[in-house]
């Protein structure tokens, strides 16, 4: 019912399409008059005079006044902001009076706690003579909590639906009136446990059951964990949510730093707790970019919410006491960070630099320049993974996993590092900081002073001696910029990075959109040419040749085998060190693009999709499923490792999208593990009308473009056979199933979209023991052969003399298979035997 709650609270178009625009709440339910007349007042005294001294109630008396809400107001075309304006949504409550619509209270009671009508009346009927609340009965109390929430109250316990209401509109929900008005992208640094604990905090509850109603109780510790935790779950939904309703504009941008800020934070909590549903969520909001689909994103929103609500259910009875130092703040986000340093540390200043964050509640305006200029942007590359990226840290030598760390060379001039985040992943482009530098010794002093003196403002002329540079120097200019644009990095430019030489830095600077005021860049030139003279010429080096693995997967090499052999038995026993790749499926020639981009054609076959084992392979890898640590850890896997594309695990259990090898697969087996990579056949296969018994156009010309023409029994058990025929010998020692006894038959019978009807399962069978070579008997053999095995196959502590044991041949005649299979299980129970003595 929860979930009902929530599509509510996110989907306004339910009630009214000429009020959603107002209100996050539906007006014609709010039960509040005007400023004080509620019905809330009437019970909750105490909790009505905190609210009357906060910034919530005052927006009523105040927005409308500032110079900052009355500019966006005149860019978004709107003459009165307590009328007709969609200041309403988010600082102001209105209900369902006669037109125009307007304002009756500031952010109120119900602007939280949900449109009152339907539940008001329920939620305080105690089933008790004089409505006394201490002499309910607890069946009673648990049947009025449940009606309330279904009527769609949010009560002070349910803190996800809280978390998400607070953070909707901290984040501001229009992208419009960011773009168009000029308001701000959001509470960037928003933190539901320490807002709802703050100035806010009205906690009368326990205090009205046992005493006077006084007492504003704190949380109790769990409480405050769990509002901890969900309120950064929410705002990774949030960030989806938002960013699907925008473009490449600023608000865009801001939602995608929003959303990989609540990656970070969430990933702190992570680290501490160890739990699969963030590993999915992290997983899963991985790839999102500026240009991820609206559907992709709300469908990715939807998953996050669904994993909230199972965990906000478990957390109920879980111990996440790991996480009080970081909620204290005596732990830092960063300390479980990686310590190995994997580039030069650092230039630290004597200043710390405090991130963009800290500088866009004064300077709005160039916040949003910011964001949509390359300075802002420069870090998404690396987030997309880019080619251009790929190529010159394969050269230089740089994992995809280590090159957004604060510490790599990488970020040096493409990220903003924070002061003591330098070993975790940057969030943000070239930031204020890099040119401006670090803030925290200026960042209050430097606002002291009238603007109107300029560079004689006291507190400018204090910020020049605590860490601001003087950028209205033309020296100082080129310097700042020559730090990062005139490379002499002999490795870096023999990567293939730019050298910076033909850097035009006066056509760079007319760029820059947020001086105060005009400024001359003329002697900009002469100043960058004499700074890199002092500096000294730029190496002549070559490009080196990019290392073989890489140059494969960037190049159009000819296609490998599909099953090429696994280990040889020698090197397939037991735990090898080190990284073990992938080696069952190589990179095609043709990209792999992920089955987001099928959706939109083909609906029908994405809800079966949705519903199907394939979609659900990769569930086991964020469950850290017990048989999946078993496997794992005799094959040599690291547990962190498991859901890399570059592991033998996501050969056949993930989608692996091209150029993102290196980093975690977030979705099961799709739609281009049987019908073929699509990157060259996307927009070719579509051409033509269908007719019976005639090929499209489109679909003949996909066919060498990596289509799978899967209308052909031999194609269909290829494409079977690719993962449920297990080639590596040292997997199935591990305890993988070794696929002998996959009925490709029954497998095909499942798949729920074809257009056709299917063939016989005789045929089936027949065209799958050909192409595969498994014949019946063997199949046969190996479940009778899974029946008895015991479970020590698959446990990490194996005995010594289990490790030697001979690999199956699949490809053996039955008889010979049969024997194999017995000398196994004479020797598995022997060692069982010793085990027990």
């Amino acid at each position: 019912m929860k979930a009902l709650i929530f599509l509510l609270l996110l989907n306004p178009l339910v009630w009214a399409q000429d009020n959603a625009r107002f209100s996050l709440e539906d007006p014609a339910k709010i039960v509040a008059e005007e400023f004080s007349k509620t019905p809330c007042r009437e019970c909750h005294v105490s909790e009505f005079e905190v609210w009357e001294k906060t910034g919530h109630a005052r927006s009523f008396w105040e927005l409308h006044r500032k110079a900052p809400a009355m500019e966006i107001a005149q860019k978004m075309g709107v003459s009165l902001i307590k009328r007709d304006s969609p200041c309403l949504k988010c600082h102001y409550t209105i209900n369902d009076l006669e037109p125009p619509v307007r304002a009756i209270s500031g952010v109120s009671c119900e602007s939280c706690h949900g449109a009152a009508l339907d539940w008001v009346q329920v939620h305080a009927d105690y089933g008790t003579p004089g409505a006394d609340p201490k002499l309910e009965m607890p069946e009673h109390r648990e049947q009025r909590i449940q009606t309330s929430l279904d009527a769609g109250m949010r009560r002070g316990d349910d803190f996800y639906a809280l978390a998400l209401r607070c953070l909707e509109c901290h984040s501001v929900p229009d992208a419009e009136l960011v773009n168009r008005g000029g308001h701000s992208t959001g509470t960037r640094n928003f933190d539901f446990l320490e807002m709802s604990q703050g100035a806010i905090r009205h906690n009368f509850l326990q205090s009205f059951l046992e005493g006077d109603g006084r007492t504003n109780a704190e949380a109790e510790p769990d409480e405050q964990r769990r509002m901890f935790v969900l309120g950064r779950v929410a705002a990774l939904e949030i960030a989806l949510r938002n960013l699907a309703q925008s473009n490449q504009e600023v608000y865009g941008q801001a939602q995608l730093r929003f959303l990989r800020e609540s990656r970070r934070k969430l990933q702190s909590v992570q680290d501490r707790l160890q739990l699969g549903h963030f590993q999915k969520m992290l997983t899963s909001t991985a790839d999102v970019t500026v240009r991820t689909d609206k559907v992709t994103l709300l469908e990715k929103a939807k998953n996050i919410g669904d994993w909230a609500m199972a965990l906000e259910k478990e957390s109920l009875s879980a111990d996440w006491s790991a996480l009080d130092g970081l909620i204290q703040g005596t732990d830092s986000e960063a300390e479980s960070a990686p310590e190995t340093p994997i580039g030069p540390d650092p230039a630290h200043s004597t200043f710390a630099t405090l991130g963009p964050g800290q500088c866009v509640s004064c300077h709005g305006d160039q916040n949003r320049w910011w964001i949509s200029d390359p300075h802002g942007q420069s870090v998404d590359p690396f987030f997309e993974a880019s080619e251009r990226v790929q190529e010159i840290t394969a050269r230089y030598g740089l994992a995809s996993q280590d090159w957004l760390r604060g510490d790599s060379p990488c970020m040096a001039c493409h990220g903003s590092v924070i002061t003591g985040r330098e070993k975790r992943e940057v969030q943000d482009g070239v930031g204020c900081e890099s040119c401006h530098g670090p803030g925290s010794g200026y960042l209050d002093p430097h606002q002291e002073g009238e603007k109107g003196t300029g560079d004689r403002r006291s507190g400018y002329i204090a910020a020049l001696t605590l860490g601001l540079h003087p950028l209205r120097q033309a020296e100082t200019r080129a310097a700042t910029c020559a730090s990062c644009h005139y490379i002499q990095d002999e490795k870096l430019l023999a990567s293939g990075h730019r050298s910076g030489e033909k850097f035009a830095i006066q056509t760079a600077l007319d760029k820059i959109k947020h001086w105060p005021e005009p400024l001359d860049f003329t002697a900009d030139a002469a100043a960058y040419t004499a700074i890199s003279q002092a500096k000294g010429p730029v190496p002549q080096v070559e490009v080196a040749d990019l290392p073989a693995p890489v140059s494969a997967s960037l190049s159009t090499m000819p296609e490998p085998a599909r099953n090429e052999a696994g280990p040889s038995p020698e090197t397939a026993v037991g735990k090898l060190p080190g990284e073990v790749l992938s080696h069952v499926r190589p990179n095609p020639k043709h990209p792999v693009i992920g089955p987001d981009r099928c959706v939109s054609c083909h609906e029908p076959q994405a809800q079966w999709w949705g519903r199907d084992v394939h979609y659900r392979s990769l569930d086991p890898f964020f469950d850290q499923n017990e048989k999946n640590q078993k496997i794992a850890a005799k094959y040599g896997i690291e547990q962190r490792d498991w859901l890399r594309g570059t592991h033998v695990c996501m050969d056949c259990h993930g989608t692996v999208i091209s150029g993102r090898e290196s980093r975690n697969a977030s979705q099961g087996v799709g739609c281009e593990a049987c019908h073929g990579p699509g990157g060259d056949y996307l927009e070719p296969h579509q051409e033509g009308k269908k007719a019976d018994g005639v090929p499209r156009p489109g679909f003949t010309q996909s066919l060498p473009l990596g289509l799978n023409p899967l209308q052909e029994i031999d194609a269909r058990a290829e494409a079977c056979m690719s993962c449920h025929k297990i080639p590596d010998a040292r997997l199935v020692e591990a305890g993988h199933p070794d696929g002998l006894r996959f009925d490709f038959a029954a497998g095909v019978k499942q798949i729920r979209h074809w257009d056709n009807p299917l063939e016989d399962s005789a045929v089936l069978s027949a065209t799958y023991a050909r192409v595969s070579g498994i014949s019946p008997e063997q199949a046969q053999a190996s479940r009778a052969a899974a029946a008895v095995v015991p479970e020590v196959q698959t446990t990490t502590d194996t005995p010594v003399e289990l490790n030697d044991l001979p690999p199956l041949d699949p490809n053996t005649d039955s008889a010979t298979l049969l024997k194999q299979i017995q000398q196994r299980l004479e020797r598995i129970r022997s060692a069982v035997q010793k085990r027990s003595q």
